[in-house]
């Protein structure tokens, strides 16, 4: 019954109701007393329900809510009224006022902007929010958002139409503990334009992000990703920054500017503290000598490095299986590295000492080879701790698991990965 309900000390609340004995609850609750008064964590999801059923359920979530309240995760599979569930949850503000976390999801396909902007004015009533997961949302509450001062963990998904500045003739900014996001530490945005990326980055102000990740549906071409580097540099405390990923997940393109334009990596070379970095643009990226040396130099605190190792190459790579060199020197920490080059050179050469003991894994994609056992010497000499070599179709990973799927290139990186345990060495 509500009456014992009331006097339950729950603090989270993780069992599957039936729609019904909501609908009873909520009849027989007419004083409209919380029935958990205690409850600190909620999560709202219920899977594989009609429409009309899940919207039955969703208007009686005020049943669950509390002062003692401080997470709330909603997640909607079928419906989203523009109106409806962003009055509930603007209702929510005044019924649980300790509310720090809140994740509000929705998957629907016709998610348009009156759904958009219904979100975005409820969140802009709130002001003490620590953690906010939500799809996409205005300018405004952006801009909002940007003002609350407790604001750690930020996650936004199909951003778009925002309004961007050119501020890449400005100089590289100073901590500035007043301006947009002022305690920001993790930062996760998936955007259908880099230019929205690019806009959303430009409303930080030298914010303290540790982990940053930004996810770009559409074509990115390589003038766009050198202005992202630029305006990552000009927005983020620069000792703050440890994980950084940015990818590109649209259909990879060819164009002659993919071909012989790079994309400006040195920018993110003010980032010393690195220790995780992925980028992946759809084109692969072309690494010079000159450029791994300048990464190798910035990035000693490296873990995991991911350079462009996930989509085909545009074109043949111009650094060579020795210009790995530096990454083995220069970056104690490297266990994971994944990048392309070109292990075709059979003039390679032991180098004297033992440079990389930590590195244990190298991905290297569609990277062309032709002397498997030259190039797994080479890689076991800098690399003394490596233990397998991941590369494109690979015939294991396939679904029929059979070596007639593998290309030339898989096989011979196969039989590189295989002959290193051959060239292992006691260190």
């Amino acid at each position: 019954m509500p009456s014992d309900l009331f006097e339950m000390k729950a603090k989270d609340w993780s069992h599957q109701v039936h729609v019904l004995a909501l609908q009873a609850l909520s009849m027989a609750t007419l004083h409209m007393r919380p029935l958990l008064p205690n409850l600190e964590d909620l999560s709202w999801y219920h899977a594989y329900l009609p429409k009309e059923v899940e919207w039955s359920m969703f208007q009686c979530i005020y049943l669950f809510s509390s002062p003692k309240l401080t997470t709330l995760s909603i997640t909607l599979c079928n419906i989203f009224d523009s109106a409806c569930p962003s009055s509930i949850l603007s209702g929510l503000i005044n019924s649980c006022p300790a509310l720090k976390n809140l994740t509000f999801l929705f998957r629907c396909s016709n998610s348009d902007e009156g759904n958009r902007r219904g979100i975005s004015s409820v969140i802009c009533q709130w002001n003490w929010l620590q953690s906010l997961t939500v799809i996409n949302l205005t300018q405004e509450a952006l801009e909002h958002l940007a003002t609350i001062p407790s604001l750690r963990t930020l996650s936004l998904d199909s951003l778009e139409d925002l309004t961007r500045s050119d501020d890449q003739h400005l100089p590289i900014i100073t901590r500035n503990p007043t301006g947009g996001y002022p305690a920001l530490r993790s930062l996760s945005i998936s955007c259908r334009t880099m230019d929205a990326a690019i806009a959303f980055v430009q409303l930080l102000s030298s914010s303290p992000i540790e982990d940053l990740e930004i996810q770009v549906v559409g074509f990115c071409y390589p003038r766009q990703w050198r202005e992202l580097f630029s305006t990552i540099s000009r927005h983020i405390y620069h000792p703050s920054l440890n994980e950084l990923t940015l990818q590109g997940s649209g259909n990879a393109l060819d164009p002659t500017e993919a071909l012989y334009s790079d994309i400006g990596l040195e920018a993110l070379t003010v980032f010393t503290n690195l220790e995780v970095v992925d980028i992946q643009p759809t084109f692969g990226i072309q690494f010079t000598g000159d450029t791994v040396n300048r990464l190798a130099d910035a990035w000693p605190k490296i873990r995991s490095l991911e350079l462009g190792n996930t989509y085909p190459s545009s074109r043949s790579p111009i650094i060579q299986t020795e210009d790995l060199i530096p990454f083995a020197q220069r970056c104690p920490k490297l266990e994971y590295l994944g990048i392309v080059f070109d292990a075709q050179n059979t003039k390679l050469r032991s180098s004297p000492g033992l440079f990389n003991n930590t590195l244990t894994t190298l991905s290297v994609a569609d990277s062309p080879i032709n002397t498997p056992a030259i190039v797994s010497a080479f890689l076991s000499d800098i690399f003394p701790g490596i233990e397998s070599i991941t590369f494109d179709n690979d015939w294991r990973d396939s679904p029929n698991r059979d070596p007639e799927d593998a290309t030339e290139t898989a096989m011979m990186w196969e039989e590189a990965e295989r002959l290193l345990r051959t060239f292992a060495k006691d260190y």
